[in-house]
């Protein structure tokens, strides 16, 4: 197999650095900003703390999440908040005879008021 020349070895790695940063990962998106109200703390924790059952009002994201990283002001059944989200950074253990939940998310910018998507 005869090498590629100079010229095609720049060619390639032109394709290879648009195709890479075309293929970027999300993180340089703006987080959306969803609300929900926190529903109940449930037996399973991680390296954050406790666990809460969050129901999210958007309906692009799921019916409930779950995260570790309520702050302790917002730790009341009924609460209602604003947050961003991304995934999780250490994982869930359930202390119980129950199924981790499969949506669990890290949380972010809680608030009571509508966030920016700035």
């Amino acid at each position: 197999m005869k090498p590629l020349s100079k010229k095609s070895n720049s060619i390639l790695f032109l394709l290879m650095a648009v195709f890479n940063f075309s293929c970027d990962n999300q993180e340089d998106e703006k987080p959306q900003c969803y609300s929900g109200t926190v529903l109940n703390q449930i037996s399973c924790n991680s390296d954050n703390g406790l666990a809460f059952v969050i129901q999210v009002a958007e309906q692009n994201l799921t019916d409930t999440i779950v995260t570790t990283t309520l702050p302790k002001l917002y730790q009341s059944e009924g609460v209602k908040i604003f947050f961003k989200i991304r995934k999780p950074q250490y994982p869930l253990f359930c202390t119980t005879n129950i199924t981790p939940p499969k949506k669990e998310y890290d949380i972010y910018n809680v608030s009571n008021n509508p966030c920016s998507n700035e």
